[in-house]
């Protein structure tokens, strides 16, 4: 039996879910290459690691928003209904309702 259910996604969760795993995987990749450094005898010094750092949490900061909007975007152009952004993100469900 067929419904005309309008499929729903939780854009929030997913959103965070790409953001975390993305973190996670340039987290593993940094780890391994200051290892890797520290391994060949061309340690990077304690001032270069937090400038690195910094640099790349900078480079994070808004990725999850940017997730989303793409994400509202793409998935209400093909119908789909979306939901669960927390309050952080809650203006990009009030400018998409323009």
């Amino acid at each position: 039996m067929a419904t005309n259910t309008i499929p729903r996604v939780d854009v929030g969760a997913l959103a965070a879910t790409i953001t975390i795993d993305t973190q996670e995987r340039v987290a593993e990749a940094v780890s391994s290459a200051v290892h890797g450094l520290r391994d060949q005898a061309e340690a990077l010094t304690e001032t270069q690691t937090s400038t690195l750092l910094t640099t790349i949490l900078a480079v994070f900061d808004g990725f999850e928003r940017s997730v989303a909007q793409a994400l509202l975007r793409d998935l209400r152009d093909a119908g789909v209904r979306t939901w669960g952004l927390p309050r952080t993100l809650a203006d990009l469900e009030e400018a998409d309702d323009d």
